[in-house]
């Protein structure tokens, strides 16, 4: 079994100690999912969560902070935006499907790790 947590829509007070936590208890994944928030404050989450815990991180939006921190980001579905094929060639974009319709032209190019 694999623990992967989904944060809340907007920042609670203690995130990052929480987070931080649950890696320290085995947390496989932290997808940050944060629609309203700008990269700045996404950054600050991301900077009180200790750096070795990055690669276990997937951004849901603020695409353009893979390029500094090591984490992983989540294309969404059908979107297909130029900041997301910029992180589908630096190999750090993650996709998902809800419709076998769209897998073929969401795939194509990505690797199963």
């Amino acid at each position: 079994m694999r623990l992967i947590v989904i944060t809340e829509p907007h920042f609670a007070g203690n995130e990052a100690a929480v987070a931080t936590s649950l890696f320290r208890s085995g947390l496989q994944t932290l997808h940050v999912r944060k629609p309203e928030a700008n990269d700045e404050s996404v950054a600050r989450l991301l900077d009180a969560i200790p750096a070795d815990f990055h690669p276990r991180i997937m951004l849901h939006q603020s695409h353009a902070l893979s390029t500094s921190y090591d984490i992983k980001v989540r294309e969404s579905e059908g979107r297909g935006k130029r900041e997301d094929m910029l992180m589908l060639a630096a190999g750090r974009l993650h996709a998902s499907c809800r419709a076998f319709t769209t897998l073929g032209r969401t795939a194509h190019g990505l690797r199963y790790r």
